[in-house]
């Protein structure tokens, strides 16, 4: 395909683009972004540092210069320092994982579990796709169709709510997928619940271990919280071991009422 060119698509194709986006899309744009391509307002809403970007693509910084010098990475200016919008970092994760080139202008579209209602929550899991990854694998405007392509994609996240969206469209994208960590808290307004990833396997390790875990001496202890939830001079891991006390916390609340009754 020509870079910068515009696809046509025939009217079934159109109909499945436009069902996806009534059946799970959370902003109801995904057949326009995807026909028209992105405008600029909304491709440039999400940007990254190129460190940010090196992170997220686990390369190096001078790699990631390279790239855009070259042209090989989409970037704009903003006052001296460049920065690479979410579409085009999507586009190079997706042609890196699948060995071939994708056109200038495709948009990115993404699978997510997570609640997109809820502005800066956590995503749980995600998947990388293009416009061309749906026609191939959907074949009839059906909410059926479109589910059994989603959970071939991400069998493992039925019990969670499942979005298909243009990439750009999802504010913080790769911060709230955990990629990267939000440079400023100040300006996060999502509750802990749904801003912090499930701790699941760490509060079943604790519960379950209690024990053996209360008698640890502190430099144990400290190596306990690095494996279970990070470094522990990290404000993110204070924040995950204040949920994982609430949420041990309401668990502790709730048997006492049962005792109550």
């Amino acid at each position: 395909m020509m870079n910068g060119v515009i696809l046509m698509y025939s009217d079934q194709e159109k109909e499945i683009l436009v069902d996806v986006e009534n059946v799970v899309s959370r902003y109801f744009n995904l057949s326009d972004l995807v026909i028209n391509n992105l405008p600029h307002q909304i491709e440039n809403d999400d940007l990254y540092t190129l460190e940010e970007v090196a992170e997220i693509l686990s390369m190096s910084i001078v790699t990631i210069r390279q790239y855009v010098r070259q042209g090989k990475l989409k970037a704009i200016k903003q006052w001296k320092n460049w920065m690479v919008p979410s579409n085009a970092i999507a586009k190079m994760i997706y042609e890196r994982k699948n060995g071939k080139k994708l056109r200038e202008n495709e948009t990115m579209l993404v699978i997510v579990a997570g609640d997109l209602y809820e502005e800066d929550s956590s995503i749980r899991d995600y998947q990388i796709i293009t416009a061309g990854d749906l026609l191939a694998n959907i074949n009839a405007n059906s909410s059926v169709a479109i589910d059994d392509y989603i959970y071939t994609v991400m069998p493992n996240q039925k019990e969670h709510l499942i979005y298909i969206e243009a990439t750009s469209n999802i504010n913080n994208f790769f911060r709230r997928t955990g990629d990267i960590v939000f440079s400023d808290l100040s300006k996060v307004e999502a509750p802990l619940e749904s801003f912090l990833p499930e701790e699941k396997k760490a509060l079943s390790h604790i519960i379950s271990n209690r024990d053996h875990l209360i008698v640890e001496n502190p430099n144990e202890a400290l190596l306990t919280i690095k494996e279970l939830f990070g470094e522990p001079e990290d404000v993110y891991t204070v924040l995950k071991i204040y949920k994982a006390l609430l949420e041990v916390a309401g668990e502790e609340f709730k048997g006492q009422k049962k005792g109550d009754v």
